[in-house]
């Protein structure tokens, strides 16, 4: 996207519209997380990339930034606003933050009980009736706990291996470049 003389404009094109749906993804997903993080990568992508002088904006890149920011400004204040202004509840005695821990203690002690798990997608069914919930709980909000919970160590590790096995072609694949 940021040196579109390496791309071709359907290849172009592609990136554009995985990004603004990528984008609109994670501006309704509600996760203050997410957009902190992608709000931290994109400035100090731009800042490294200004700095290296390896920023250069052709018009195409100029207005998918436009668009993003429009994207953004338009969405704001329907999702990422509310959400925000809650932040000092998730912190707080019975926010989500101690609620989040207290669903990964309970998905780390179901996997020690269970070592080949619970069963996919049962684990707020196991815990409501295990730990005596009063409401239905949520998921633990943690991918390699919920693998971990639902479907064991045995799936965990291979997961962990596909990851590893991922990142290393892709930084192969980027020394290749």
């Amino acid at each position: 996207i940021l040196n579109p003389s390496k791309k071709g404009k359907k290849e172009r094109i592609i990136y554009l519209l995985s990004f603004v749906a990528g984008l609109i993804g994670l501006i309704l997903s509600g996760s203050r997380a997410s957009w902190f993080v992608f709000f931290v990568i994109l400035v100090t992508t731009l800042v490294f990339l200004k700095l290296k002088k390896k920023l250069r904006l052709d018009p195409y890149s100029k207005q998918f930034f436009v668009l993003a920011i429009i994207l953004v400004f338009l969405i704001a204040p329907i999702t990422i606003i509310p959400r925000m202004l809650h932040l000092f509840v998730t912190v707080s005695e019975g926010g989500g933050l101690s609620y989040r821990s207290y669903l990964a203690e309970k998905a780390f002690l179901l996997a020690t009980e269970y070592p080949f798990g619970v069963g996919l997608a049962t684990f707020p069914v196991i815990i409501s009736r295990r730990f005596s919930f009063t409401s239905w709980p949520a998921p633990v909000h943690n991918l390699f706990l919920e693998i971990l919970a639902e479907t064991g160590f045995v799936s965990l590790l291979f997961f962990l291996i596909f990851i590893f096995l991922s990142f290393r072609k892709f930084r192969i694949d980027i020394k290749l470049d």
